[in-house]
């Protein structure tokens, strides 16, 4: 939750110290520590603290070698602390004595004196890196594979802005304030190919694990990591899978358990937080600690009861001995409370759930809690639509493989007959597809068209060049076979997965929280995409590799029955009745159409439909937070 930020001037020029406070000074929440300044002529950075870790508070950034003059930045926290330590220790570099004497910035320092850029690729854990050598003149900036840290930029060809933040890089003194309307029709139509993208014309994010790279006068990206295509686990039986991912997921979540504050979690009933929930009681039992001082979060419906969750929660609560807090969460439907909890200044995505969530962090930072851990990536990880039906053939899981028809059959309500064909046929070709090498036929057929939907103008979606939808996917590195492996990755890496998480630590960051996802470890990501996804997940066993490996950890009742309830009917409730007044404002007189992006006719008629039951599914979100975000931040 701490922040980067920082001018530098490749022609020479001069940078005032006032442009890059003016940056610090747009996320204040960032520098609760405060703050630390690096400058020369024609570079300014500032490093905003905010300590986390029991180590942070030795730290003083940024950090300037005697030796190089390296200068180093890291928003970061390292999870292979003892692998990097080790390695290290045989570099010929001037090191700390003791493993605990070593705080996160020590690591990344010797790691980058060590191994320079390709540091990037050992180093496990959340962060966001910047290093400047003021000797060759070079900027390097780099983001953890996972996106669990983000980094803005504007380059204009002599000169380098960059912040934690968007908006940071709009407060610098002399940054033009221009939309970029090819990523607003992205919004609208739910296009997320470009997370590096952002509404503001020549402002841009770096992508995760990727790396940005400014010297003798250009910019240029690279990757710095990538899961190896080729990895195999080299053990074959479903309890060794478990017992694999289980020693795995142990070490992510403790290695973010450490806190110098009271730590938490928000705790749902389902399969992610509940596991998060569970390990970290194991860990706290293993080490002696009391339970107790760990805080759990969970939304208390007390007038939509189908969708409160606490029958479970409560069960886990019990177990480990945890202090329960419940969220009173009926009142905190989307759009209450008219205007807060409304969208950032960096751009128009948010969730749905926004005002549910500020409120349990909200408590969550009133209870002295300075560290949530949460369970974001749990559902593309181990779950979502990823299946195997055809590895479970393969492989003689004949009963297995039928349960699975039958549960594809139920939830697509369809036939055996279509069952059959695109739970098996279809992936047999596609693999024969890949085998070979008709890589062009497989981009084809992946290209689905999509309609966006009718109140958006088809002439904003031409001159934006989005008037051709394809389906969003990211790329797989070339080598990575097997349709379901693939579609795991593109799960794991979506871009609205990574914008997800970096809205997500915004908002913690602004309720002065750190945020910790152990379903976000790399390690977990590369041991589940290497594993065969029919053991991963199944329809008739959602997260059936994630399940078994809470054996012995969860409690057993709550294992076998766990299963996540979306909040969903708490947005109905807003459409249809709480937020109607809100929503109706919104669309009379839409600032989107005023600009030529929507049909405010076509939108109307449509929230009208859905008001009235005649629509299900309402896709109004987006256009909605588009207008809120509209007026909130370029009214004019």
């Amino acid at each position: 939750m701490s922040g980067v930020c920082g001018i530098i001037d490749f022609s020479g020029r001069p940078v005032e110290q006032a442009d890059v406070d003016a940056m610090a000074a747009a996320a204040p929440y960032r520098g609760a520590d405060g703050l630390g300044t690096w400058r020369s002529t024609a570079v300014s950075l500032v490093y905003q603290a905010s300590h986390v870790t029991p180590e942070s508070v030795r730290e003083r950034q940024p950090f300037e070698d005697p030796a190089s003059g390296l200068v180093v930045m890291a928003d970061a926290r390292i999870d292979n602390r003892s692998e990097m330590i080790a390695a290290l220790r045989c570099t010929s570099r001037a090191t700390p004595a003791g493993s605990s004497a070593w705080t996160d910035v020590d690591i990344v320092v010797a790691a980058f004196l060590a191994w320079g850029d390709d540091a990037a690729a050992r180093l496990i854990g959340d962060f966001a890196i910047v290093t400047w050598d003021p000797q060759r003149r070079r900027l390097f900036a780099a983001l953890d594979p996972m996106g669990m840290r983000s980094l803005a930029y504007r380059w204009d060809e002599t000169r380098l802005f960059f912040a934690t933040e968007v908006h940071q890089v709009l407060a610098a003194p002399g940054v033009p304030v221009r939309l970029f309307e090819p990523a607003i029709a992205a919004h609208l139509v739910s296009a997320y190919e470009h997370y590096d993208w952002t509404p503001y014309e020549d402002v841009l994010r770096l992508a995760p694990g990727h790396a940005l790279v400014v010297e003798r006068g250009s910019l240029r990206l690279k990757r710095t990591w990538d899961v190896d295509p080729g990895a195999r686990l080299g053990i074959r039986s479903e309890a060794d899978h478990a017992e694999m991912f289980r020693t795995l997921f142990a070490q992510a979540v403790s290695a973010r358990l450490r806190s110098r504050r009271g730590i938490g979690a928000l705790l749902s009933g389902g399969v992610d937080s509940g596991s998060v929930a569970s390990m970290v009681g194991t860990i706290l039992r293993e080490r002696g600690a009391d339970p107790a001082g760990f805080r759990t979060y969970s939304w208390a419906f007390d007038e939509l009861h189908e969708i409160d969750e606490r029958h479970v929660s409560d069960q886990i609560v019990a177990h480990f001995g945890f202090t329960s807090v419940g969220v009173a969460a009926d009142s905190r439907w989307p759009l209450c409370d008219h205007p807060a909890h409304g969208t950032p200044r960096d751009g128009p995505f948010c969730s749905v759930y926004q005002a549910l969530i500020e409120q349990a962090l909200g408590q969550a930072h009133g209870d002295g809690v300075g560290l949530m851990l949460v369970g974001l990536r749990g559902d593309v990880l181990v779950g979502e639509s990823v299946t195997d039906t055809l590895g479970l053939l393969l492989n003689g899981r004949w009963r297995a493989m039928a349960l699975e028809l039958q549960a594809y059959r139920r939830l697509r309500r369809t036939t055996l007959r279509s069952a059959v064909r695109r739970e098996l046929l279809q992936p047999a070709a596609s693999l024969l597809t890949a085998q070979l090498a008709l890589a062009g036929l497989r981009r084809a057929r992946r290209q689905r068209r999509r309609k966006p939907p009718p109140w958006v103008r088809t002439d904003f979606l031409a001159r934006t060049g989005m008037a051709e939808l394809a389906d969003a996917r990211t790329h797989a590195p070339p080598g990575l076979r097997g349709g379901a492996r693939r579609r795991r990755y593109e799960a794991v890496f979506a871009n609205l997965v990574a914008s997800a998480m970096t809205w997500s630590e915004k908002l913690h960051a602004e309720a002065g929280l750190a945020m910790a996802d152990p379903w976000s470890d790399r390690r977990l990501a590369e041991f589940v995409i290497a594993a065969p996804q029919w053991m991963v997940q199944q329809l008739h066993a959602p997260k059936r590799l994630a399940r078994e490996a809470m054996r012995g950890v969860m409690p057993e009742a709550v294992r076998r029955s766990v299963a996540k309830i979306p909040p969903y009917p708490l947005y109905r409730r807003a459409l249809e009745d709480r937020a109607a007044h809100v929503i109706e404002e919104v669309l009379r007189d839409p600032l989107a159409q005023t600009l030529g992006y929507i049909d405010a006719d076509a939108l109307r008629a449509h929230y009208a439909a859905v008001r009235s039951g005649a629509r299900d599914d309402p896709g109004l979100w987006p256009v909605l937070t588009l207008e809120l975000w509209l007026r909130a931040h370029h009214a004019v």
